[in-house]
């Protein structure tokens, strides 16, 4: 019973932790997004919202968690013929503004392609992820998703915020990387 109590508290002190660090960030999140939003006008046009999506948009987000946006029509249309042309003139643009970044690359070989971005450490958050919104892409859907489970389950925050602290000490919270460790692991024990 004390380690059951123990452990409550240490995931609420955690949360309490998390969303502290959170608030800090924030005000930084939100002048990032609007500086994408200006590059966003300025190359491809205003018929073009960024908006976010992912941990952040649901408050799951831990202090070095990436920002998810995805780049969708005012008018609600998807894409035309998947054509990313629109994410890759953002990303010409933004090549040539570095105010925020460290590092910028187009990943196109992605089931959904997208911008890839880090930030430079004065701005408090290492990355972005920029997307374009086709039939493919359910960020914000799952966003909606994510809250009704968020409000219908309250420890569901404490636990996901616990779990994504370890996976990320664990260096399993990428899944690119993931992947490679399970081939790797599956290759050492067919081989040895």
């Amino acid at each position: 019973e004390y380690i059951k109590k123990s452990l409550q508290k240490d995931l609420i002190d955690f949360t309490s932790y998390v969303t502290q660090k959170i608030q800090i960030i924030s005000p930084k999140v939100k002048e990032l997004i609007n500086y994408i939003q200006d590059a966003v006008d300025n190359s491809i046009g205003k018929e073009y919202e960024v908006r976010l999506y992912g941990s952040h948009a649901t408050g799951l987000c831990l202090p070095w968690s990436d920002i998810d946006v995805v780049l969708c029509k005012k008018n609600g249309e998807g894409i035309e013929n998947n054509s990313y042309l629109p994410l890759h003139e953002l990303f010409t643009y933004l090549q040539k503004k570095s105010d925020f970044f460290k590092s910028i690359n187009y990943i196109g070989t992605t089931t959904v392609p997208l911008i890839k971005i880090k930030t430079k450490e004065n701005i408090g958050i290492q990355s972005v992820d920029i997307s374009l919104q086709d039939k493919s892409h359910y960020g914000i859907k799952c966003v909606s998703l994510v809250l009704s489970f968020k409000e219908e389950y309250e420890v569901l925050l404490p636990m996901i915020l616990a779990l994504k602290n370890i996976l990320k000490q664990a260096n399993l919270n990428d899944p690119y990387k993931v992947s490679k460790n399970i081939i790797l692991y599956n290759f050492l024990k067919i081989h040895l």
